[in-house]
């Protein structure tokens, strides 16, 4: 009777450890490479992009069809018609980069034209952003990111983070820088009773640097207002409003005339090259000079030389 020959097996040690850690790299690996599709399909991919793009331009289309009255207006929305049907018959062909492209076109047009049309007066557009910005609808509870060409109503807040800036532009032309840290209420935007434009916003903490238009109605109104501070700048003027956490308010008047009424005071500062400060607080006993180059009026102290600014 032949004997059986013993095998010889060789045992292999796994630890657990060893699987836990292969599998969750293989999990990691479907995650990342169904997070990346996943990315590429709803962002990344130029027809979903033109798909949305063209879409939105329709929706701009349809809402300026009921405001345009002006036969500028009307000619341009029948304008951006044709080029919205160029883009969808672009996108029918799988062109979806060149469909892209032109909505985009279109929607940047439509925007122009949104903000001239009687029915945007009460809109600001959210034009450029730079870091973490984020604005809370005045119909919301929360915060949400903002986006570039996000439309801004009254009641709506603007917030900037340390290291993010926003600009913001308004109907009439005016564009506003809000700084790093910044908290913004646009708080009205509409007609006074004279027929003129006005624009105002609270700072609450923070800077916002304000640009009017070149021309102004004689009733066009813009208002930056703090907790204790109304600055009004004039046409063609550049100013720069900072409120501290203190409440302390300070005005950087860079270029044209600007009115700032502080503590039951109203003083006027036309600016023609340089840029002095006027800070506006509580005024105090010792608040009053008692000589110097520094132009003070109770609640205000104008820093620098008298001569680059001039108090009206």
């Amino acid at each position: 009777m032949a004997k059986r020959r013993r095998q010889n097996i060789d045992w292999v040690t796994v630890r657990y450890k060893d699987i836990y850690a292969i599998i969750g790299i293989v999990i990691i690996l479907i995650a990342a490479l169904g997070g990346g599709y996943g990315y590429w399909r709803f962002y990344g991919n130029p027809q979903v992009k033109a798909e949305k793009a063209i879409v939105k331009a329709q929706r701009m289309i349809q809402s300026l069809e009921t405001t345009a009255s002006q036969p500028e207006q009307v000619q341009a929305v029948a304008q951006g018609k044709a080029q919205l049907k160029e883009a969808r018959r672009q996108y029918r062909q799988q062109n979806y980069r060149k469909a892209l492209n032109l909505a985009l076109d279109l929607i940047s047009s439509l925007k122009d034209l949104q903000m001239s049309v009687p029915s945007s007066q009460r809109y600001a557009v959210l034009v450029n952003l730079e870091g973490d910005v984020e604005v809370k609808k005045a119909n919301q509870h929360l915060f949400s990111p903002g986006k570039e060409n996000m439309f801004l109503e009254d009641g709506d807040i603007v917030k900037t983070s340390k290291s993010s800036y926003a600009r913001i532009k308004y109907h009439n032309g005016q564009f506003q820088v809000i700084s790093p840290d910044s908290l913004v209420v646009i708080q009205s935007l509409s007609t006074t009773q004279e027929g003129g434009s006005r624009i105002e916003v609270a700072l609450k903490q923070g800077r916002v640097e304000t640009t009017t238009p070149q021309k102004m109605g004689p009733h066009d109104e813009s208002v930056i207002a703090t907790a204790s501070t109304k600055v009004r700048p004039s046409a063609a003027s550049r100013v720069g409003v900072a409120q501290d956490k203190s409440g302390k308010t300070t005005t950087s008047v860079f270029s044209g005339t600007t009115q700032i009424a502080a503590a039951g005071q109203v003083q006027t500062i036309e600016q023609k090259s340089y840029s002095p400060t006027c800070r506006t607080y509580a005024p105090r006993s010792t608040d009053y000079p008692r000589g110097g180059s520094r132009a003070h009026n109770g609640a205000f102290l104008l820093a620098g030389r008298p001569r680059l600014g001039k108090l009206v």
